[in-house]
This record gives structure tokens, sequence and C-alpha cells, in this order.
């Protein structure tokens, strides 16, 4: 999508790759995890329990954590709503640059419904930003994991237009403010407070201030800015 606005170039979007256009390619990723990684009860993308944008899984201590498996605690979460939202929006503009609306029209419905259903369930007015994530299993914690602010998720969410301008407002005062509670020095820090130690088995992250585990992330912290 950034590529098409900087150069109009139309005629890459049919640059053939091992036959099949590029466009086509494009519209078929985004359209295997539509049909085949979303929850049917709630509609949202399933992920596996990772903290807020992370790749290190719940329950597992090798390297293994990465990859899903026969045991893994599944989520939806709010950065793969965020991360559906915020491409299929410009997989739309693609189609409509290659001439296709109904496509397009399909891919912004698919933006807007991802959208909606990400306020309606990880939206958390009380608090003013969004949740991490909700257990799609019977899984619980001793703690309120709702209370952990996962700055990432929340900045992307922004990015994807999830949030509207007000909660946009709410979401970089919370930003703030834990930055401030925690004395972390940037905005930086991907989830405050971070989950007590051994919650998480992997050497990366069973400890606090660890690696995704409320350290700084200057990508996603640029992104909030």
């Amino acid at each position: 999508g950034q590529y098409l606005r900087m150069t109009g170039d139309t005629a890459w979007l049919t640059t053939p790759l091992n036959g099949e256009p590029l466009l086509s390619r494009l519209h078929r990723a985004l359209d295997y995890v539509w049909q085949h990684r979303r929850d049917p009860a709630s509609g949202l993308l399933t992920g596996t329990h990772t903290i807020d944008w992370g790749d290190v899984e719940l329950g597992e201590c090798t390297q293994d954590a990465i990859y899903a498996g026969p045991g893994s605690l599944w989520t939806a979460d709010l950065y793969d709503q965020a991360m559906l939202a915020l491409a299929a929006r410009p997989l739309a503009d693609l189609h409509d640059a290659a001439g296709d609306a109904q496509a397009a029209q399909t891919w912004r419905q698919r933006a807007d419904l991802t959208a909606a259903q990400t306020l309606a369930q990880l939206w958390q007015p009380e608090r003013g930003y969004f949740r991490m994530h909700r257990h799609l299993n019977a899984l619980t914690h001793p703690f309120d994991e709702d209370a952990l602010f996962p700055m990432a998720g929340n900045a992307v969410a922004i990015q994807a237009g999830i949030a509207d301008p007000g909660m946009a407002e709410r979401i970089f005062a919370v930003a703030r403010q834990r930055q401030t509670e925690y004395a972390v020095s940037t905005l930086s820090g991907v989830l405050l407070p971070p989950y007590p130690d051994n919650v998480y088995c992997h050497p990366a992250v069973n400890k606090a201030w660890h690696y995704q585990n409320g350290g700084q992330w200057g990508w996603f912290g640029t992104r909030l800015i």
C-alpha cells in the first residue's frame, strides 16, 4: 500500500510470481488468515497466549515457545486484530487501483468488522485502553491480567483506526502515567506492569522487565509518538 501511494505504479500489482500476479498472492495470503485463523464465537483472530505483540508462548520453556502446537493456549489478542485491520485497508486500496471494486469493498468490510469486534470485546472504557487479549479456554491467572497495559497493541490499534481520537488521547495518557509510575526511562515499555516472575516459563520472559515482559522496544515507542 505504501509503495503504491508513493509511486502510483499499478503495473507492479500484476507482476507475475511463479505464474500468479502479485496482487492475487497478497489477497490469498490475507484471506487465508481471515478464513482459517478466526474464532467462530468471537469473530476475532486467534493467537497463542503471548505477551502483547510477542512470540514466546505461555507454558513452554524451550525454543518451541515460538511455535503453536497441541498444547498451545489460545487467545484473541489485540495486536493481531490491529495488524489485520492495518493490512486489510491498504489491500482494499490495491484492489481499487487494479479496478476490482468488489474485492476492495470486501476488505474494507472485513477491516470494519474487525474494528467493531475489537472495540466490543477488548476495549476497557473504565481503564482507557485495550486489554491485551481474551482467553479462548478456561485458563485463569491469580492476578488481574487486564490491568497490564500492552502498549504495542494499543499503539497499532490507534494506527489501524480502531481507536477514535478520544480513545487515542486516553491511551496516550495511560502510557505517560505508566511510564512515570514504573520509572521507565522512555515511553517504550511494552507491558506495564509486566507479568510477575515465573508466570512464563521461557527464560527470555520468566522475569519481570526482561525482553517482551516489560522491556523497552523503541520501534513501538516510536509508533506511539
